[in-house]
């Protein structure tokens, strides 16, 4: 399972590269998402990005960019539950793909 690392308060760029089998997805059309809940099975994000957030510059490679902000890791430090989901257009209905992602939130030096 992928891990995503950040200090509480800390922001930063996180690249994701979309394989199937070791060979990178066109995400050409696609529609991606980001979410980070508490606890697996809530219903509710504690924080989220749309479509419009993620840089899709190289997305015929498989390859998004997403900015994390300060004010998303500024949670109590622990393990967190992100999930990465694409929906592939296509009739008569989108196909969604997701991965899990454990998001570490460590305690940073001087509390924010």
């Amino acid at each position: 399972m992928t891990q995503l690392n950040f200090k509480q308060g800390e922001a930063k760029t996180v690249t994701f590269t979309v394989n199937d089998g070791g060979s990178t997805v066109d995400l050409s059309g696609c529609t991606v998402f980001f979410g980070v809940k508490s606890v697996k099975t809530n219903v509710a994000y504690i924080f989220s990005h749309d479509d419009g957030d993620f840089d899709k510059t190289n997305e015929d490679t498989g390859i998004v960019t997403l900015f994390i902000t300060a004010a998303n890791t500024n949670q109590t430090p622990g393990t967190y539950y992100g999930e990465l989901r694409i929906t592939f257009p296509g009739s008569p209905a989108p196909i969604d793909k997701s991965q899990d992602i454990n998001v570490v939130i460590e305690q940073a030096v001087i509390p924010v």
